[in-house]
């Protein structure tokens, strides 16, 4: 994970960008998801970005 101008994305070992920098806020991925907010609202998005759950919570917990 990696911020920057208070956003935050992901970037893979080369330093390229895998998902791009458009969070408000994140989570490092634990069991192929990480938890990504946007807009206020948190979901869970793969490796690829999809966005798989989307949450009307507003903060996540981490197990």
């Amino acid at each position: 994970m990696v911020a920057k101008k208070g956003k935050c994305g992901f970037i893979d070992t080369t330093g390229s960008t895998v998902i791009p920098l458009e969070y408000d806020n994140a989570r490092s991925f634990n069991e192929g998801l990480a938890a990504v907010k946007k807009n206020g609202k948190w979901g869970f998005i793969d490796k690829s970005g999809n966005m798989l759950v989307l949450s009307a919570k507003e903060t996540v917990q981490q197990q």
